[in-house]
């Protein structure tokens, strides 16, 4: 009875940790990192699986928050990657002012008094030496930022001005403005060299290209603009987008235009022809901001839908979502190493995210509840993953290609598998009690045609959660090992119960067959790792050394 009270309690534990689980991965998913973070912090330590892990990093992919009693909206990161120059429009100051921070600590180092009105954009020079300001008070200034002092003002423009770029080889300064114009500068000087008139509307964005041999601008005209800056002459107009285009960037080898606008797309663009190379689309809310990664492979954009999403160029695939601002992120810019981001937004903050929390995000990307489960087939060519929302995506383990997208469960897969010819996939996954709104703590284990995503058949119903997996060489048998510590052998033709190996001392997680199908080693929440004898389902022998749970076992290809 003792026993019994026992079991029952924990399988309370269980099905308490998985609905935290699932809360933790909704408030991922609206942006309530902190909430996720409060959720997961609170599960019991003893219970935190992969799914925990995963979780837990999404929430540590945030690195900093700078928080501004004002709305920061933009900011800009120096040539190194190491300061950071953020906006405070004090409307009870005389002057508005900026401040440059270390992007690692967030704390202010300087600070630059600069305009009468409110600032709108910055801009580091090559050099990192000198900061341009934009404001609405129709000036750009040029500030030394060694002394904190004004060096000189650009005035020209007859509104406010949205956007303002440095050229890389620091000879130019570019502004866009409501005046629907975009003014090119010697930055020596200040002098005015050219005004470039085409935009019918708000000019909100400018960006130059790498090679400085280029500008692209952005208006309120749907338009974008690709423009000679030295000869200040239009070379190219790109027409496509539906609303107003509030973000630009060019591409690392100089050949593609992005922009993107208040239609919800991001385009790309021939930074040569103007013509429209392909078209990104997922962001719910109008696109804001969008900057290209040092190695040229990725794409990143801000949107009103509170997200930031990453974008392969090859593809044109969505490899990652970002979630954490509590308003619409407007400003984004990589470091120069690619490992982190950095965005700016209206809800008063200012974020750095550490890139590297799943960089293979692009092969295994789910949904906001996470990869819970992944195998490999033998010939390494296809992967399969699980998800907590039930999902099972077969991909190409080189490109990421989704191959089959399977709705396989009811709640989180735990675990998968492949046959060893790679023509049978078996899942796990909890079942939802809808009346009762609980995990039920039962198991659903299917097999699937790996080609097709055909359901081929089930495991009878199994009152406790199914970690390990695993067919034998042969494909005749599955291994099955879950949370009642029991291993069970099943007949891979009649999907019938052939033999139970018990003998672990609390839950397994792991079960893998020797390369000839004589052995299963398996592993647990009891520390150690068991060896079985296939023919007669004895024990052969127990091998200890681990001090905490053995999540995975695996064996050599000699055996």
């Amino acid at each position: 009875a003792q026993k019994k009270a026992e079991d029952e309690e924990a399988r309370k534990r269980q099905t308490a940790y998985y609905r935290d689980i699932g809360s933790a991965g909704r408030e991922i998913a609206t942006g309530n990192v902190g909430r996720a973070d409060q959720v997961l912090d609170a599960c019991p330590p003893g219970l935190r699986e992969w799914e925990w892990r995963y979780l837990k990093g999404l929430c540590r992919r945030e690195l900093l928050t700078i928080r501004s009693a004002d709305q920061p909206a933009r900011a800009a990161l120096s040539p190194d990657g190491t300061w950071l120059a953020t906006i405070t429009n004090d409307r009870w100051s005389e002057l508005r002012k900026f401040h440059v921070r270390s992007i690692d600590t967030g704390r202010a180092e300087r600070t630059v008094f600069a305009h009468k009105a409110p600032i709108t954009d910055l801009a580091f020079s090559p050099d990192g030496k000198r900061i341009a300001s934009a404001g609405e008070d129709k000036e750009v200034k040029v500030s030394d930022l060694a002394t904190e002092k004004e060096l000189y003002a650009l005035k020209g423009h007859t509104a406010t001005i949205r956007c303002v770029a440095w050229s890389p080889d620091g000879n130019l300064i570019a502004s866009a403005a409501e005046d629907q114009t975009v003014r090119i500068w010697d930055a020596a000087t200040g002098k005015e060299l050219h005004t470039l008139k085409g935009h019918a509307f708000r000019v909100y964005t400018v960006a130059f290209s790498p090679d400085g041999k280029r500008l692209v601008s952005g208006s309120g005209d749907l338009s974008v603009r690709i423009w000679d800056p030295v000869a200040g002459k239009q070379e190219a107009l790109c027409t496509g987008h539906t609303h107003a285009v509030w973000g630009v960037a060019f591409s690392r080898d100089n050949k593609q235009v992005a922009s993107a606008s208040h239609d919800r797309t991001v385009k790309l663009w021939d930074a040569a022809t103007g013509k429209e190379d392909r078209t990104l689309s997922g962001h719910e809310g109008p696109v804001k901001a969008v900057a290209f990664s040092p190695d040229g492979r990725f794409l990143a954009s801000a949107s009103e839908d509170r997200t930031i999403r990453l974008w392969e160029i090859a593809s044109g695939k969505e490899v990652t979502v970002i979630r954490g601002h509590v308003d619409a992120p407007e400003w984004l810019a990589f470091t120069p190493a690619g490992d982190r981001l950095v965005s700016a937004g209206a809800g008063n903050e200012i974020k750095v995210w550490d890139l590297t929390v799943d960089q293979e995000a692009h092969v295994l990307q789910h949904s906001p509840m996470g990869v819970t489960a992944i195998a490999a087939s033998a010939d390494g060519q296809v992967l399969a993953s699980g998800s907590g929302d039930g999902f099972v995506r077969i991909c190409e383990a080189r490109s990421g290609r989704t191959l089959q997208l399977i709705l396989a469960h009811t709640g989180e897969v735990k675990g998968v598998a492949f046959s060893l010819d790679g023509k049978r996939l078996v899942s796990s996954g909890l079942k939802w009690d809808a009346q009762k709104n609980v995990w039920s703590g039962n198991t659903d284990v299917k097999i699937w045609e790996a080609e097709t995503g055909k359901l081929m058949g089930s495991l009878p119903g199994l009152a406790h959660a199914v970690h390990g997996l695993a067919f034998s060489p042969d494909g005749k048998r599955l291994a099955t090992a879950g949370h009642d510590r029991t291993i069970r052998l099943w007949d891979a033709t009649t999907w019938q119960e052939q033999a139970a190996l018990r003998g672990h001392g609390n839950e397994v997680f792991s079960v893998a067959f020797s390369p000839d199908g004589n052995l299963l080693a398996s592993a647990g929440r009891d520390f150690s790792v068991k060896l079985w004898d296939i023919a007669t389902g004895k024990e052969l022998r127990t091998l200890r050394g681990h001090t905490d749970t053995v999540f995975n076992v695996a064996f050599s290809p000699d055996g």
